[in-house]
């Protein structure tokens, strides 16, 4: 089961990041990775100062949010993949 889940969220994420990097207009990118949902570009070039500013003045509760929540997941994907490689360990025979 865990496993499964795991897929999930790495082809989710796969599937999102290459998104983010298809995109021409990366502050629609931004906000279509976390909000998931389709938004149309312009197609017009935006510099990462206005990225910033974009994403930090009315989205500045939505990226700390994501950012918690990413922080969360890594710590959870720590945790699990210690506990699988524990035992792991322990089911191999000596020898």
């Amino acid at each position: 089961m865990e496993l499964t889940l795991f897929y999930i969220a790495a082809a989710i994420s796969l599937i999102s990041t290459s998104i983010v990097i298809t995109r021409t207009n990366t502050t629609h990118a931004l906000i279509y990775l976390i909000a998931g949902s389709g938004l149309q570009t312009s197609g017009v070039p935006v510099s990462p100062k206005a990225v910033g500013i974009q994403l930090f003045g009315p989205y500045l509760l939505a990226v700390e949010l994501a950012s918690i929540l990413l922080l969360a997941a890594l710590v959870g994907a720590y945790h699990l993949g210690r506990r699988y490689l524990r035992a792991r360990r322990e089911e191999e025979p000596d020898g």
